[in-house]
């Protein structure tokens, strides 16, 4: 596996610019092949009649529960976001859904899933599985179709998170650009991962991840993080400042977790 070392030494130390890490694919490639899978979604001609459609919506209003089997009530004064996912859910009753429409709603239930009011986002997050589960029980000769849409998801996470990190890593190596020391890497890295950490794009993240990026902001090796972010977020640019810092004998311990160990993603 070549060093990060190897693909960045011929860039000046004052470009940011863009720099390919093999086996990692670009944002650009993961969206790419998440609109590929969503095509293959919508050509599988997956759908659900409206009798289907319409049940499931009524089971949301009466007899939606938690993981754990346990009623869950939606409150418009405590869960408005998540009270107008239901009220969105009954406009759309009395018709055949297909998958595009059923990801559409899903886009709707995800926006209150993240809501800042935690009361609000478990509910919205709550919504957002249940549609999962019922997309993902449908007669098994349509599976093609939900396991396509399933990846095009899984590509389309990875690359908003990708886009994240992108920027996380070109606005650390603007900061990292006159220090030419290690501690400044890491100070730069570790003030960019405690904005993440406050931002609305904290919660793309899985709970492994924003474990790691809290660990960092806590004072955590930056390396952990960065290792994490390489195999479940990956990106396949960085900025050439701060691989450049990386690779030139100062923070060289963290550019060996810029690669994932497995790049086969």
């Amino acid at each position: 596996q070549l060093s990060l070392a190897a693909n960045t030494a011929a860039y000046p130390f004052h470009k940011v610019g863009e720099v390919s890490l093999p086996g990692i694919p670009t944002v650009d490639e993961l969206k790419t092949q998440s609109r590929a899978a969503y095509k293959r979604a919508t050509d599988a001609g997956v759908f659900f009649d409206a009798k289907q459609f319409d049940s499931f919506v009524d089971s949301l209003r009466t007899n939606l529960r938690d993981k754990e089997g346990k009623p869950v009530a939606v409150i418009p004064e405590l869960h408005p976001k998540s009270s107008a996912v239901l009220t969105a859910f009954e406009k759309y009753k009395g018709s055949n859904k297909t998958l595009d429409d059923m990801d559409m709603l899903r886009q709707v239930a995800r926006d209150a899933a993240s809501s800042i009011d935690p009361a609000d986002r478990r509910v919205g997050m709550i919504l957002r599985n249940k549609i999962d589960e019922f997309v993902e029980n449908v007669p098994a000769g349509d599976k093609a179709g939900v396991n396509a849409l399933r990846e095009a998801r899984d590509y389309w996470s990875r690359a908003k998170k990708g886009d994240v990190i992108e920027d996380l890593m070109r606005d650390a190596g603007l900061d990292a650009s006159g220090t030419y020391t290690g501690a400044g890497v890491e100070n730069a890295l570790r003030r960019e991962f405690k904005k993440l950490a406050k931002s609305n794009d904290f919660r793309l993240f899985d709970k492994d991840e924003q474990r790691a990026i809290l660990a960092v902001v806590e004072g955590g090796p930056v390396s952990n993080a960065m290792r994490l972010i390489g195999k479940f977020a990956p990106t396949g640019v960085v900025s050439g400042s701060l691989a450049t810092l990386l690779s030139g004998g100062v923070g060289y311990g963290l550019a060996a977790f810029l690669l994932p160990d497995t790049p086969d993603l």
